[in-house]
């Protein structure tokens, strides 16, 4: 299947992208990124 391929791939995408940034965030609440 196709589908659950790119789901997958981009489930793993997401992932890389958002873990690094919340902790990030979570470390270093007194300057917010965002």
């Amino acid at each position: 299947m196709l589908l659950v391929r790119y789901y997958s791939l981009l489930g793993i995408l997401v992932g890389v992208v958002v873990v690094p940034a919340v902790t990030r965030e979570s470390n270093s609440t007194t300057s917010p990124t965002t």
